[in-house]
């Protein structure tokens, strides 16, 4: 994909198949329409860290990134983001999902932890 200043580290379709977003090594996140082949603006993402894994609600309008020892939520639609999730002390997120119906985000902080997160209020219920 041409529009990185660096490689792409990650991509992923959106629910219903028309767009894509791919994440560089630098943070930076773009979503294309594939069908046209465009490149919308750019989503700042995690300036200076690395996409990890990204993952969308299931209605498309949010997407979960990690990156490091952070998980943030952004609005597709503006691109701004929603909400800086809690940090990992050590280690770091590895891959996220979002529930069924969108209303938490799990992220996988290695060693066997996982956090879960109310995606809206960005609270923490559950962690193990």
């Amino acid at each position: 994909l041409e529009g990185h200043s660096d490689s792409a580290r990650r991509v992923a379709f959106f629910p219903y198949g028309r767009r894509l977003l791919s994440a560089s090594h630098y943070g930076t996140m773009i979503i294309w329409d594939v069908e046209s082949g465009k490149e919308p603006p750019v989503v700042t993402g995690f300036k200076g860290r690395q996409v990890w894994g990204i993952s969308f609600s299931p209605d498309g309008l949010r997407v979960a990134a990690t990156g490091g020892s952070y998980v943030q939520i952004w609005d597709t639609c503006t691109r701004e983001p929603i909400a800086a999730l809690l940090e990992v002390p050590s280690g770091g997120f590895h891959m996220t999902a979002f529930s069924r119906d969108g209303s938490r985000v799990a992220a996988d902080a290695g060693g066997g932890t996982v956090r879960v997160w109310g995606s809206v209020s960005g609270k923490v219920v559950f962690e193990s």
